[in-house]
């Protein structure tokens, strides 16, 4: 299946959807919390959707604010939810390396999760399926945390009669400082660019009007409450 018919099946899908982005933050520590924390985050920000058509290229940006809660089962699992407009997630965080120190050293955790957005009605319905597979890495130096989390996304979009499948490959880059013993200021960047993808159903006859993704990019800065 030719890369510009998947994209224009994802794209078709997605149209209705424009202004309720999939996240692609991962927005959180590598070091699993101690068992038994609560931890809340607000992330205001905004997601960019850049895109080709057959006359030319162009990108959206909209705003996006997701809010989410995370809990340490142990000290090495975590559980979390988010969520943002029309769209929520749900993650479990495994701590692969988590030295004894709090204060420094390097954390490795793998974060699987999946989301669903979805909107609309009848013929004008869309919806996507969304689910993540990161390796975080994080560096602490004095309780401050370096992550950066290479990422495989892979997408589900289904509307207007067409579907569309499509893997993505990226990162997050963050620091949490901690400001104070339970308080957190976390920006980050992330970006998503498509590796690989297929499509079914919608014929192609409407494609030079479809938008063709080629990169997501979410930048936020989160207050993240708790968990220390």
């Amino acid at each position: 299946m030719h890369l510009n018919r998947f994209r224009a099946a994802v794209a078709l899908a997605l149209s209705p959807l424009l202004f309720a982005c999939p996240s692609a933050s991962t927005m959180g520590l590598a070091r699993t919390m101690p068992a038994g924390k609560l931890q809340t985050l607000v992330n205001p920000g905004a997601v960019t959707f850049a895109a080709a058509t057959d006359a030319g290229s162009g990108a959206v940006t909209a705003p996006q604010l997701e809010v989410g809660v995370r809990y340490s089962v142990t000290d090495r699992v975590e559980v979390g939810a988010k969520a943002w407009f029309l769209g929520a997630a749900l993650d479990t965080k495994i701590g692969l390396l988590r030295p004894e120190s709090e204060e420094s050293g390097l954390n490795v955790a793998l974060d699987p999760g999946v989301s669903y957005i979805g909107g609309g009605s009848g013929a004008g319905s869309a919806g996507l399926l969304t689910v993540y597979l990161p390796v975080m890495l994080g560096y602490r130096f004095s309780h401050h945390e370096f992550i950066v989390a290479p990422k495989l996304v892979g997408m589900v979009a289904s509307g207007g009669g067409a579907t569309g499948a499509v893997l993505f490959g990226g990162s997050s880059i963050g620091f949490a400082p901690r400001l104070a013993p339970g308080f957190r200021l976390m920006p980050e960047v992330s970006f998503l660019t498509p590796l690989a993808g297929a499509a079914a159903g919608g014929g192609e006859s409407g494609s030079s009007s479809l938008l063709s993704a080629t990169f997501i990019v979410q930048v936020g800065v989160g207050l993240l409450f708790g968990g220390d």
